[in-house]
């Protein structure tokens, strides 16, 4: 429902766009990344893993245009990466992972620029595109115990986010951005088991308008 939603919105907001003046401009930023709990599900078994994230970093960079009714249009580029931290799994908690999860994506992002009479301007917006998310060789540990788990894999799926975030505007051609962004993909695949994904993150970065 929540990609249907965003399909949705990103249609009505690419129809207003049409015949409106556009700038173009670039944009960069970097902040923090927090995966939301992953439930892994083995194609051999009827069995649930249940696996949490340390809180890792993402980095983005995005070229577009911005209209003067209010909207802008982007592609996008973004890199994601965190540790797993922590599995529960045949009736065990708390169990240790090593392992690093990483997603690179490349989105469509239509956001509005609320305009007002200050400097700052609140903004909200949808993304759809496509994500590889990769994961390394696992080994979990309990009690002084390790096991081997999953084996590295990758696979390339549909991908969705939204934002909202606030714009100061500094000068006519730059502005500061602090934004969150939530972000999400289909399930996942992989070659022996399947999993979710969906992610928060916080951002600080800047536009360039040319």
């Amino acid at each position: 429902m929540r990609k249907i939603l965003v399909a949705a919105a990103f249609g009505a907001m690419l129809s207003m766009s049409i015949g409106a003046y556009a700038a173009p401009y670039a944009s960069f930023s970097a902040g923090f990344f927090q995966p939301a709990n992953t439930t892994v599900t083995d194609d051999y078994s009827t069995d649930e893993v249940t696996l949490s994230y340390k809180t890792g970093g993402v980095v983005s960079g995005a070229v577009g245009y911005r209209f003067d009714n209010g909207l802008r249009l982007e592609e996008e580029l973004s890199y994601r990466g965190a540790d797993f931290d922590k599995a529960s799994l045949a009736g065990y908690n708390d169990v240790d992972i090593n392992s690093k999860f990483t997603a690179v994506a490349f989105m469509t992002n239509l956001f509005y620029d609320i305009k007002t009479e200050s400097i700052v301007s609140p903004y909200f917006g949808v993304g759809l595109g496509t994500c590889t998310v990769k994961v390394d060789d696992a080994t979990f540990s309990s009690g002084g115990y390790s096991t081997p788990g999953w084996y590295e894999d990758d696979q390339t799926v549909l991908a969705y986010q939204l934002g909202v975030g606030l714009g100061f505007n500094v000068s006519q051609n730059v502005t500061f951005d602090v934004g969150y962004r939530f972000f999400g993909t289909e399930d996942i695949q992989f070659t022996d088991y399947k999993s979710t994904f969906s992610s928060h993150a916080g951002t600080v970065g800047v536009r360039f308008i040319f």
